[in-house]
């Protein structure tokens, strides 16, 4: 609806990192689910995680003990920057899922970055790779059509009363799809 996806996809294929993407869902709050995922999602990028994907897949996984230091391991002796793209992440609520992404985000490799994407993103520890420019993220106000841009989605529509636009915005939270189809309903 905010186009979060098409613009994240259009910055993939403009860049030259290896990349791996991840559309998370639900079923990744669990721990297990999450660390494949992801594990899956790294060797896109050229990480090598055969280490950490045979302890996760052990008869008892002992998640912080042997897994999460292996994937560290993993992360610190990659030596090709990467991008790793994480969609959906709003969808992840659980502590323990949280708590894993917060242990991402710590250890991803200089030159390398990870992009999360979702409709809010979850209450992560960010600021140190806000600052240190390692990541981006993406959030629906910073992909919301201004006014500005949405004159330009009612242009085919030059007749409409004054404030309708500006009501179309309010009504819609600037969400581009919902102004094109306010947009579609008004021409008829």
């Amino acid at each position: 609806g905010y186009g979060k996806t098409t613009l994240t996809g259009q910055w993939v294929a403009a860049d030259p990192r290896a990349t791996g993407w991840l559309s998370m869902d639900v079923a990744d709050n669990d721990p297990i689910v999450l660390l494949r995922h992801l594990m899956r999602a790294l060797a896109e990028c050229g990480v090598e995680t055969t280490r950490a994907q045979d302890l996760l897949a052990s008869r008892e996984p002992r998640i912080a003990r042997d897994v999460v230091p292996a994937l560290a391991l993993a992360l610190e002796t990659s030596t090709r920057p990467f991008l790793l793209v994480l969609d959906d992440v709003h969808l992840i609520d659980r502590r323990d899922a949280l708590a894993l992404l917060d242990e991402l985000v710590e250890r991803i490799p200089q030159g390398s970055t990870l992009a999360l994407a979702g409709r809010a993103l979850p209450p992560l520890r960010l600021v140190r790779r806000q600052l240190g420019g390692g990541l981006l993220q993406l959030d629906q106000d910073d992909l919301a059509y201004s006014r500005a841009e949405a004159l330009g989605v009612t242009r085919p529509l030059d007749q409409l009363p004054p404030g309708v636009v500006d009501e179309l915005v309010r009504c819609t939270g600037g969400w581009p799809a919902g102004l094109y189809l306010g947009v579609l309903a008004l021409a008829e």
